[in-house]
């Protein structure tokens, strides 16, 4: 009953993204990854993440314990 939508989502989601894959120029992509605003935006990006795991942990853990350990009315 719900394979019909799991389909259409699955495809919605990897159609594209094998699209993309089958287009890119694999023969000069190491060069292309090499440039000055591309090791940036990758810098950026790490960064980003390290920062956005970092908060998560600290606002996180902390209200899921009190969340698991405190009754509510």
């Amino acid at each position: 009953m719900l394979l019909v939508p799991a389909v259409l989502g699955l495809a919605f989601l990897v159609l594209p993204l094998a699209g993309l894959l089958l287009r890119a120029p694999w023969g000069s992509l190491p060069e292309r990854l090499q440039g000055p605003q591309i090791l940036e935006a990758l810098r950026l990006s790490v960064l980003t993440a390290t920062l956005a795991t970092a908060v998560s942990l600290l606002l996180g853990v902390p209200l899921a314990w009190l969340l698991a350990r405190v009754p509510f009315p």
